[in-house]
């Protein structure tokens, strides 16, 4: 089969939905006036015509096609033009060849001269026919050609075409993105063709901050996931999708709640007391991250809710990762734990092109607790009322008495009563089920609808989302509105505008999860901890009864009573202008809005434990966010003498950030029937409460990407960032980079070798910073009870509640990153390791101050973290035919978060130590269960078989009253070896609550 090949395209076309805007379809006429006003300069001499190729795209927006087999693009030619046409440089190249052209729009076709005596001797038909792709959607531009002759056409804004063969011929169809098809004539001469995608050519475009590069000339760590790659069917947000997709990056469910909140970390999470959260930016816009209210009242915790909830999945076009501070300190001050950049779907030129999709999930919960029946229940009952007995009487093996002597004078004079006889657990019932009470089988529906299309100027992508997710445990579910317009327009030929906007409602219906204890726990916890013996409702009392053994636990069938209404309003817009005044030089500006309104109302009525002791509560919860963006760039791009390519970057942006809330709460209502509608009712203790906070960021940004002959990288970054949060001797924190690529196999010595397809070597070091300090370290004042006058009145009086740290600055994380691309057998195999290091330091944290300060603690940088990882990525396209590909995807990440340094007032455990791990275990090691007949350990002389045998390890040097000695830092000392005592000293670090590592495997298979 023969191939066309696209000599160094620019290309980003995913699987249904390109990227790119589709090529615009016009005559031959128009694009060769095109081609003449686009001017270059070239020279060579006796050089390939692969390097001519290679300046023509370099220097412009054109990209070359051309089968090899007929075209031999290693033949020689000299070319010596400047600030002359595209299609002089052509003919100037060509007219020593046996080699012509076509011009279509920015696509030039490079056939073999044909003997046009030839081509008259035989019959000529004419034929017709559409090119599509594989869902039907015409594809427009592609290149129709005579195999073997320069006849050929390109389809038209329908896809169709229409051209005069010789007889019995064969054609060519080609297209960027889509694999070249050769297709022989049959007789009704109408032909549909359908396209099938080149998979090879998917990812060669990446995302990153303020602009893309193609993923060959990167020089930072960046993992790209494309949309359509991802498996979307009933999730609630596009991060759930992203799990194993990208090496370094740990996602976890933090709330049970649907669509409840996502732990996604990128490499680790090395901050101690700041977010260690990624930055988010959606179509260009930095978003803020939103929960429900949860107010003071633990009892109904909301837990979190995704970031992405907002986003419908289905209009993502790609997710890019930057993970080392190279990639990500363009974003300085908030990119100290990466950025997530989601690109999502734009219009299309072509007819109006309408799809809706429809999924439906179910969900059934079979993680079940082993519970026991109420008959298993009240036999363990018996059991472990009799041991316990038995335990306390001192019997054998728990010690010296036999029963008989423990029967005849029991402790305390207590006889051992069975609390439930034979026939009353052969007739009990199956008791209560607490968990089948609770929960449910899920369900999930979600439809969607999307609406392409556009001219040549304008180009509009719609879609609208609706989402409802009925969660397992009964009362929580989730549902989501989400309407999305992307709008593209050109006009006086250096102009485009373009608009984002989304808006989104969410309505959750909460129930009570969460690891509360006690008075505030959850459902589940409630329920596990319930005896089957126990009535889930008494009728004839009309109540819901408690555990006895847990009277401040609530009866967990009664929390299905409590009412929780969360509704979130988003809107995030923003629109754009970009200019090209000059060739290769592009302005921007970008304004945009991220505004959310968030309201949420609880209501917990007297069925209740809380509800009973307060005769109802009621709370009514009002959250504005409000986040302004306003930011300009200025982009040059050039090409010198073909070798040296040039990219740079300038821009400032400006950011504030706006947040209120409030909080209305009332109890001992007359009746239920309220709910949170009348407040007033509510004769108990009232709850007003509100704040306000205004920020503001201020940034200036710089970029310098430098290419010498395609294979030496160099990429430099600058990013000041000025943060109103900060006080008056730090406002401003600088953020540097650079990083350094050497892509091997182009250098000639490489070339030969075959079954090499890509060999790059990176090396980057840079820093990034973490401002996320809650609202600022400014001195501040609140106003809260303070005293009680002669009327045994409380009376509200105004206090110092923050100090000013006039020195607090920006949390640094300081990055070196080794990175190794490659790809074998044609870039079958492609892939790439990473090896990092990362120092926290200046952390943000709060420092205690003597008891006697009025305020005590302050915030303060002290302080230092290290993580280091390894990052493995390994992509296989194991078939590939026109009827089936099969893709796998390794992923493997390992990486360990440490403290480097610690305060200097640093008051350890004795089994601390200075570099333990961040989120470090620690235990006493269990040795074995003491068994009968087996002697007491000297370090627990009072030990009974079947407990726990604790190894003694260690133990404090003590000084000659026996009390443990400290060290000149006074910290604990101690021996190194056993000292028949089971205390602290014994504690040791068993492990981390981080992974130990991660890794995943995804196969990917279409038809």
């Amino acid at each position: 089969m023969r191939t066309y090949w696209l000599q160094n395209a620019l290309i980003k076309s995913p699987t249904r939905l390109y990227y790119f805007l589709l090529l615009f379809i016009a005559s031959l006429s128009p694009c060769a006036a095109h081609a003449q006003s686009v001017s270059v300069n070239i020279n060579l001499t006796d050089k390939p015509l692969s390097a001519f190729i290679q300046s023509i795209e370099l220097q412009t927006d054109f990209k070359f096609f051309y089968e090899q087999q007929q075209v031999d693009v290693q033949q020689h030619i000299t070319v010596n033009v400047q600030n002359v046409s595209i299609n002089a440089a052509l003919e100037q190249a060509l007219k020593n060849t046996n080699i012509t052209y076509t011009i279509s729009e920015k696509r030039i076709l490079l056939i073999q001269k044909q003997n046009s005596t030839s081509l008259q001797s035989d019959k000529m038909v004419e034929i017709k026919g559409q090119v599509t792709d594989k869902s039907g959607i015409p594809v427009i531009g592609a290149n129709i050609l005579v195999k073997g002759s320069n006849l050929g056409c390109i389809t038209d804004i329908d896809g169709n075409y229409s051209l005069k063969v010789p007889a019995k011929s064969t054609i060519v169809v080609s297209y960027i993105g889509y694999t070249t098809q050769e297709v022989t004539l049959k007789g009704n001469n109408f032909q549909r063709i359908i396209m099938e995608e080149d998979s090879k050519m998917l990812d060669d475009v990446v995302v990153v901050g303020y602009g893309t590069v193609k993923k060959r000339d990167l020089t930072g760590s960046v993992s790209s996931v494309k949309g359509d790659d991802l498996s979307l069917n009933g999730v609630s947000s596009i991060g759930h999708a992203l799990e194993g997709k990208a090496a370094g990056l740990y996602i976890r469910q933090n709330s049970a709640q649907p669509g409840g909140g996502l732990d996604i970390l990128v490499r680790g999470a090395g901050s101690v007391n700041a977010s260690n959260d990624p930055l988010y930016i959606v179509d260009g816009f930095p978003i803020a991250k939103l929960d429900q209210a949860s107010g003071g009242d633990a009892k109904m915790d909301p837990g979190t809710q995704g970031i992405l909830n907002f986003l419908n999945p289905n209009d993502v076009e790609s997710i890019e990762v930057l993970k080392d501070a190279s990639a990500t300190s363009i974003y300085g001050a908030r990119a100290a734990n990466g950025v997530v950049i989601i690109t999502t779907k734009r219009g299309k030129e072509g007819k109006a092109r309408i799809s809706y999709s429809y999924n439906y999930s179910f969900q059934k919960y079979t993680d079940n607790y082993d519970l026991l029946s109420l008959q298993e229940w009240m036999i363990e009952k018996n059991n472990t009322t009799w041991e316990h007995w038995l335990w306390t009487n001192n019997v054998s093996p728990w010690g010296n008495r036999t029963l008989e002597e423990a029967q005849a004078n029991p402790v305390n004079g207590i006889d051992y009563s069975r609390p439930y006889q034979d026939s009353d657990i052969k007739n009990a019932g199956p008791g209560t089920d607490w968990l089948g009470l609770i929960t449910r089988d899920g369900q999930i529906h979600e439809h969607n609808i999307n609406l392409q299309g556009g001219s040549e100027s304008t180009q509009y992508m719609v879609s609208f989302n609706y989402y409802n997710h009925q969660g397992i445990v009964k009362n929580s579910g989730m549902t989501r509105y989400t309407a999305k317009a992307n709008i593209d327009q050109k006009f006086l030929n250096i102009f485009k505008a373009g608009l984002n906007l989304t808006l989104t409602r969410i309505d959750n219906d909460n129930t009570q999860l969460g690891s509360g204890k006690f008075e505030n726990s959850g459902i589940i916890r409630s329920a596990i901890q319930m005896g089957p013996n126990i009535q889930a409702y008494d009728k004839e009392t009309d109540t819901y009864p408690i555990n006895p053994l847990l009277g401040q636990q609530p009866n967990p069938y009664s929390l299905l009573n409590n009412t929780d209404k969360g509704r979130t309003d988003r809107l995030l817009g923003n629109i754009f202008i970009e200019a090209t005044p000059l060739s290769g030089l592009t302005l921007r500006v970008n304004a945009g809005l991220d505004h959310a309104n968030i309201d949420r109302k609880t209501y917990q009525p007297r069925s209740t434990l809380n509800g009973k002791n307060l005769n109802g509560v009621a709370y009514i919860y009002n959250t504005a966010n409000n986040q302004y963006l306003m930011e300009a760039t200025a982009t040059y791009q050039r090409t010198f003498n073909d070798i040296h390519n040039v990219n740079l970057l300038a821009g400032t942006s400006y950011e504030k950030f706006n947040y209120d809330a409030s909080e209305l709460g009332n109890n001992n209502f007359i009746t239920d029937a309220f709910l949170w509608n009348n407040m007033d009712a509510g004769t108990g203790t009232k709850i007003t409460k509100s704040t306000s906070t205004e920020n503001k960021m201020m940034s200036y940004f710089f970029r310098a990407g430098y290419i010498l002959k395609n294979r030496y990288l160099l990429t430099a970054t600058l990013r000041a960032d000025g943060a109103s949060v900060f006080a008056k001797n730090n406002k401003w924190g600088y953020f540097p980079s650079v990083a350094a690529g050497w892509t091997l196999s182009e250098e000639d010595f490489m070339k030969n070798i075959n079954w090499l397809s890509n060999l790059k070597l990176r090396l980057s070091w840079g820093q990034t910073g973490n401002a996320d300090i809650s609202t600022n370290a400014f001195a501040s004042y609140g106003a809260q009870g303070s005293w009680i006058n002669s009327e045994y009145k409380t009376i509200s009086g105004v206090m110092k509640s923050r100090l000013e740290n006039p020195d607090l600055k920006w949390e640094t994380t300081t990055e070196w990153n080794l990175g190794l691309d490659f790809g074998f057998l044609k870039s079958r195999i492609t892939g790439s390791v990473e090896l990092y290091q990362r120092v926290i330091s200046d952390l943000l944290n709060y420092k205690p101050l003597n008891s006697y300060q009025e305020v005590k603690q302050i915030m303060a940088n002290v302080g230092k973290t290290q993580s280091r990882g390894v990052e493995i990525t390994l992509n296989s396209r194991n078939i590939i035919t026109n009827n089936f590909f099969w893709e796998t995807s390794l992923t493997y990440t390992k990486y360990e978060d440490r403290w480097k340094e610690r305060t200097p007032d640093w008051k350890p455990n004795v089994y601390e130590k200075e570099k333990d791990p961040i989120r470090a275990i620690y235990a006493r090691r269990a040795d074995h269960i003491m068994q009968i007949g087996e002697k007491a350990p000297a370090a627990q002389p009072d030990l009974r078989p079947g407990q726990i045998v604790i190894k003694d390890l260690d133990g404090y040097v003590r000084d000659e009253n026996g009390n443990p000695k400290v060290d000149q830092n006074g910290r604990f000392m101690l021996l190194g070896h056993a000292d028949g005592t089971i205390d602290e000293a014994d504690t040791q670090l068993i492990g981390t609550q981080d992974p130990g590592w991660m890794a995943s495997m995804t196969n990917t298979f279409k038809p």
